[in-house]
């Protein structure tokens, strides 16, 4: 039996790492398929100009950050003349990430160096003034205190910056990452005109081991909901700053791509009416004029209008480079009185856009993007879509304003294909896939929308799209070859060519511990076919599974910070068995142990668990979610948390075998008194006086670690001997157990002699049990001794794993030092009760004492560690830094009970 356990531990632990290692492999092929976008890559002439003036008389914070002024070198001149905008870099991001975006910038305001592009002094738009804020690569997304000093630094900087320009001037602010958080939490401000956040996590925490980066992301919660800001959220951000810097009012800066309505009246002979139920296919076009397309009548409420453009630009949403075509789509019905625009001239006014966006354009039979390169705005086309109202007579004119160049192509028309529904479900899926049927090709079609609303759209989730039968070669006349869009949040959008190659659909709208009411997703799944001719390649069906792979590495992104409090909280249940085990059972045993009898149930209460309607903040955070996938998944997690503990113990061991070697040539320390002594108490005094006016508790919890690994070392490596010369005493002395009760022959004796393990426990039990010599000064003794080594096992375990949710901090006050100097004020982490019971109970296991209390009256004290246990289970996958608050209040509450013992005694 011993040997079956000891084998199945070690299968544990391998499929543990064999688990992590294939996750990790996953999660790094990510990027290659899932969602391959890109921009091409920009060429700039950067300088950074320092702003010496804003110093300490600005900020105390000065002297650790400090502010730049980007110029493009040869394109503009170094004085601030235009629209201030303000960058902020996110974790350890850094001030030149700006260039791209304000080389970008520069490069559309001015045609050629020094000279105004035609496109603004028309509209009479100044220039940008990009400044970036330096944090020295702060490591943000980590620590609360050191987001405070950003979000304080940036406040000051928009302060000194605008203290240049005239009254009442706003500032436009751009966040990446973390950077959208700083800038968010500056809201609401007279000072902000707009706030501009790309990749940013508005919604979780990337990293959430510190209660004041949850604090940050309630306040900026409310902020999101009742600030009257525009928030736009990376939608081509040198452009749209550039827009956003000549719009009057919060109304224009909402829509920036939007024109002013106006009626306009249509002189007789510059349109041309087009025929019933005909697209309108315009190359190269070279005439300026208006085109106008019947309404047709159609049994829907409404009638969905569809416009391309290549190389021009429709209600100022263009390409990075247009050719200087205009395109601009209005409604327009006849004169009173009037029956056909013959007859008089139709009234228009501009159509109003349920979609507008710009759609990459890729290159039939090349990858895309394009590999090391990217893609470029330039090759983008513009698409329109608007609804025309049911019973309405008219007509949907589109008017053209040709450049010079004639460069770029129009296709328009109405789109009267209906929306293609499937009832594919999850189980399907999982054994093998299924087949989407697509209506007959329609020469008149361009768009086809398909929605597939049994389907879960979950970051955990990748789908595999194939389109089996397609004919790419049919397309190559074809101006828009066929485009594949995926959305599930109005905030995200996914594009891939068509082709026979495989196509990945992700999500991000709904998320493992995000709330259902932050992500407006759309039900189901859905994704639309964007082109011009959707008959070019004859795909009659779509073959959509799930890739596994892919989906092996989402959730491989996701739970790291779960598995992390899961193995917590399994540490903590080895100290539950050990305190049942009258504390003499050894920390392989007790894995032994846990691997017979509570992993099984612990996997059964997973399964429970998962399938419960527990909200986002609760154990996985996805409720019922994703079904009976939850349930498999918490198994896994169970079993990879399990072995992982078993994996860890071993390393211990690994590092504590120099550590043995090096006590077994070294004498050992001097016995001492066990009793508290005054060297201790002014040593504590000291480290908790440093903690509250210099280092951090993390730097304390870490030291504590090295402390109880060496202890736990050391004795291993003396085995017990004494030290040279010393009086032997009841603790070095080997003493013969005589038992107090008879023992039952079957279990205990064999042949008629006493089991010599079951004395020796006995033994280890009584001292274990007992209070003589721990309460009061007691014999002299080495340290960690045989009766204390099990439990001193299982603290250090335990210690391991809450080590990586202090360790962050350690990192980002090590940077700092590094970067800001070292005399630089480290803000927060000087509370001395986060770090008091530790620094108490290593001090008092060093000691060799046991501060196990069995029972405080009819409650036995062991049921502490399986609350510990729930909490890392149950929230410590949204909140982490609640599992060592309740860890640092389970070891205060086990002093205090063996000195209220202490006390009674």
């Amino acid at each position: 039996m011993l040997s079956t356990t000891k084998t199945a531990t070690t299968i544990l632990g391998l499929f543990a790492v064999l688990a992590v290692y294939i996750v990790y492999l996953a999660a790094s092929d990510i990027p290659r398929f899932v969602s391959t976008q890109g921009c091409r890559m920009s060429w700039m002439s950067p300088s950074y100009l320092l702003q010496a003036n804003f110093n300490t008389s600005w900020t105390p914070l000065a002297g650790r950050y400090s502010l730049w002024l980007y110029r493009e070198v040869g394109w503009e001149p170094n004085q601030a003349m235009g629209v201030p905008v303000l960058f902020i870099p996110g974790n350890a991001g850094s001030s030149h990430q700006v260039r791209s975006i304000a080389s970008s910038a520069a490069r559309q305001y001015f045609s050629s160096p020094f000279v105004v592009s035609n496109e603004f002094t028309g509209r009479k738009m100044k220039p940008l003034d990009v400044y970036a804020v330096e944090f020295n690569e702060d490591l943000s997304a980590f620590h609360g205190p050191t987001l405070d000093s950003q979000i304080a630094y940036t406040s000051a900087a928009i302060r000194y910056i605008l203290s240049h320009y005239l009254p009442d001037t706003q500032v436009i602010i751009m966040g990446h990452s973390m950077g959208g958080i700083v800038g968010t939490a500056l809201l609401p401000s007279p000072h902000i005109s707009v706030l501009i956040t790309m990749s940013t996590p508005h919604t979780l925490p990337p990293a959430r081991f510190d209660a004041r980066i949850e604090e940050i992301y309630e306040r900026n919660s409310k902020v999101l909901d009742n600030d009257n800001t525009p928030i736009l959220c990376g939608w081509r951000v040198a452009r749209a700053a550039l827009e956003l810097g000549g719009a009057k009012s919060p109304e224009e800066r909402r829509d920036v791509h939007l024109g002013v309505p106006g009626a306009v009246k249509l002189d007789e002979g510059r349109y041309e009416v087009l025929q019933d139920n005909t697209q309108l296919v315009l190359r190269n076009p070279r005439a300026t004029g208006t085109y106008l397309i019947p309404v047709p009548n159609f049994a829907d409420e409404r009638k969905s209008f569809v416009l391309y453009a290549s190389r021009g630009s429709v209600s100022n949403v263009a390409p990075h480079h247009p050719s200087g075509l205009r395109v601009s789509v209005q409604f327009c019905i006849p004169r009173p009185g009037s029956e056909s625009p013959d007859e008089a001239s139709p009234v228009c006014t501009p159509l109003p856009p349920t979609t507008l966006k710009l759609l990459p354009s890729p290159i039939l039979g090349k990858p895309f993007p394009v590999p090391d390169e990217g893609s470029d705005e330039s090759e983008g086309v513009v698409f329109f879509e608007g609804g025309v109202p049911r019973g309405v007579e008219g007509w949907v004119g589109i008017n053209i304003e040709a450049g010079e160049s004639g460069e770029g192509w129009i296709v328009a028309g109405f789109d009267d294909r209906p929306i293609v529904t499937s009832e594919i479900g999850m189980l399907r899926l999982v054994f093998g896939g299924a087949r989407i049927s697509l209506p007959r090709p329609d020469h008149r079609a361009l768009t086809t929308r398909i929605n597939v609303p049994l389907l879960q759209t979950n970051a955990l989730l990748v789908y595999r799209l194939v389109a089996p039968s397609i004919e790419l070669s049919r397309c190559a006349d074809t101006l828009f070859p066929p485009l594949l869009w995926y959305s599930s949040h109005p905030s995200e959008s996914h594009f891939s060519p068509l082709t026979s190659e495989p196509v990945y659909l992700h999500s991000h709208g709904s998320a493992p511990y995000v709330s259902r009411g932050k992500s407006v997703a759309s039900p189901g799944l859905n994704f639309a076919i964007y082109s011009t001719s959707l008959s070019c390649y004859l795909a009659s069906e779509l073959f959509l599974s799930i890739d596994w792979w892919a989906t092996a590495g989402r959730i491989g992104t996701r739970y790291p910070t779960t598995l992390l409090s899961w193995c917590i909280g399994v540490a903590s249940l080895l100290l539950f068995h050990l305190w049942d085990a009258e504390g003499h059972q050894g920390l392989d045993e007790s894995l032994r142990t846990f691997v017979r009898t509570t992993a099984p149930k612990l996997m059964g209460a997973s399964v429970v668990l998962s399938l419960l309607p527990l909200g986002p903040n609760y154990y996985l955070g996805l409720g019922s979610g994703i079904g009976l996938a939850s349930a498999a998944m918490a198994i896994l997690l169970v079993c990879v948390a399990s072995g992982m503990v078993c994996v860890s113990w071993w390393l211990l061991l690994a590092f504590m075998w120099p550590m043995k070697v090096v006590t077994k040539i070294v004498a050992p320390r001097r016995p001492e008194d066990a009793g508290l002594r005054r060297s201790t108490v002014i040593s504590m005094f000291l480290i908790l006086l440093m903690i509250s006016l210099f280092i951090p508790w993390q730097v304390a919890f870490l030291g504590c670690w090295f402390v109880q690994l060496f202890n736990c070392a050391s004795t291993r490596g003396r085995a017990l001997k004494p030290y040279p010369g010393s009086t032997p005493t009841v603790t070095s002395t080997p003493t013969e157990s005589i038992p107090l009760r008879e023992h039952p022959q079957d279990n205990d004796t064999l042949d008629g002699k006493v089991d010599d393990r079951k004395l020796l426990g006995n033994q280890v039990s009584n001292r274990f049990s007992s209070s003589d010599g721990v309460c009061d000064g007691g014999a002299p003794i080495e340290g960690i001794t045989a009766h204390s080594l099990p439990l001193n096992d299982h603290v250090l375990l335990l210690m391991t794993w809450l080590l990586p949710l202090v360790g962050p901090v350690l990192v980002v006050w090590v940077r700092t030092l590094q970067t800001a100097g070292y005399t630089t004020p480290f803000n927060g982490d000087h509370n001395i009760f986060k770090i008091t019971p530790v620094l108490c109970l290593i001090d008092y296991l060093g000691r060799g004492q046991t501060p196990e209390v069995k029972r405080m009256g009819r409650t036995s004290l062991r049921w502490v560690f399986v609350v510990l246990a729930g909490v890392a289970f149950m929230v410590g996958g949204r909140k982490p830094y609640l599992v060592y608050d309740a860890a640092n209040v389970l070891i205060a509450l086990l002093l205090l009970c063996k000195a209220i013992s202490c006390y009674l005694s």
